[in-house]
């Protein structure tokens, strides 16, 4: 934002290099410093970002559903994760690594949309390799977490489990995951082949 100052006689004048500015600002100054909490600026502004490209984590997954339920399709939700010790975490973390943080989000939002907006059509698309191309920026630090890794594990073993459960039922069942927790290291994917499901991808 942009700070302006007014004189008696009407003069104008911006202000530059400022922290704090007016009758408080001494201690306006000090307040801000300590309460200045980078991690916090890094999930805001990546927030910021995706809500500017009208793109929210859920609405792959809520889109499914209202088709699902149009066509009268009995719905299953998946899994539901306590998240609050990655929170709890998070906020602990020391100044440097909430600096890592705020410098994934700034790299995201410095990518810009092109970048967000070209992976989701490469997804569409089933061009698997330029879905996965895009800056991840916070969600690289916050997959960094230990709270997030073993809350990741054992999302990808509930996830696999559904899945291997819905091969056993007759029919035909569709689950949404997220791309990179089918591609990971780790992930679903790898999982269930070896388990011995046979899986092809968009590209096979």
């Amino acid at each position: 934002g942009r700070i302006f100052s007014y004189d008696v006689t009407g003069g104008c004048y911006e202000e530059h290099d400022h922290h704090s500015i007016g009758s408080g600002s001494l201690f306006a100054r000090g307040s801000m410093k300590k309460r200045w909490h980078p991690g916090m600026a890094a999930m805001q502004l990546s927030t910021d970002f995706y809500d500017g490209l009208d793109m929210q984590a859920d609405e792959p997954f809520d889109a499914v559903k209202r088709v699902a339920r149009r066509a009268r399709v009995r719905v299953k939700p998946g899994a539901a994760y306590d998240m609050n010790p990655v929170l709890r975490e998070f906020v602990a973390l020391d100044e440097a690594a909430q600096l890592v943080c705020l410098e994934d989000a700034v790299r995201l939002v410095e990518a810009g949309q092109a970048g967000a907006r070209g992976a989701a059509q490469g997804w569409a698309r089933g061009d698997v390799g330029r879905a996965l191309a895009a800056e991840r920026g916070f969600d690289r630090c916050l997959g960094a977490m230990p709270t997030m890794v073993s809350a990741t594990r054992r999302a990808l073993t509930d996830t696999t489990a559904m899945v291997q459960e819905a091969l056993r039922q007759p029919g035909t069942s569709v689950i949404v995951v997220g791309l990179r927790s089918l591609l990971a290291r780790d992930g679903v994917v790898t999982r269930l082949r070896a388990a011995g499901v046979e899986v092809r991808t968009p590209e096979e």
